[in-house]
């Protein structure tokens, strides 16, 4: 993933950002992974641009570790109690980052405004062959897995 958004930094660091994130998304091929996966991405190519590939690293796999270790316990804990579980964990989450959000709301924007994106860049990268086969490939991967609840 690294590879990825260093790759594409030459275009500006959001636009990387925001490529590799939505590609780090789709790449799970699971349809309910995608946006989160597209969420936490943005958040650590932001990290990984601004600090260290290894802080995004080592913070990708406390997530895992974490996602593991949900699911191992879920699977020896009643259904309902594994669900309110998971929710908490989003929800303290959410809130975490909503904080972190507003704590650092001015470099946040500083940001931004430092690291504009060219007009059309994100139409054109989209509209490339490339991307479309790499996209309707996993598009096809994601339906293909959901499964009737």
């Amino acid at each position: 993933r690294g590879a990825v958004l260093r790759s594409f930094e030459k275009y500006g660091r959001r636009f990387a950002i925001i490529v590799s994130a939505m590609l780090f998304g789709l790449m799970h091929g699971n349809f309910y992974q995608i946006f989160m996966a597209a969420g936490i991405g943005i958040i650590l190519g932001y990290l990984a641009t601004e600090y260290s590939i290894k802080l995004t690293i080592i913070l990708h796999m406390i997530n895992n570790t974490f996602v593991e270790l949900t699911t191992q316990l879920g699977s020896h804990i009643n259904e309902n109690i594994g669900n309110v579980m998971s929710i908490s964990m989003i929800i303290i989450s959410f809130i975490i980052l909503i904080v972190g959000i507003i704590y650092k709301r001015k470099s946040i924007k500083e940001w931004l405004q430092n690291n504009k994106m060219e007009k059309k860049i994100m139409l054109t990268f989209f509209t490339s062959i490339t991307i479309l086969i790499i996209a309707a490939f996993d598009i096809i991967m994601v339906i293909s897995n959901i499964k009737p609840v």
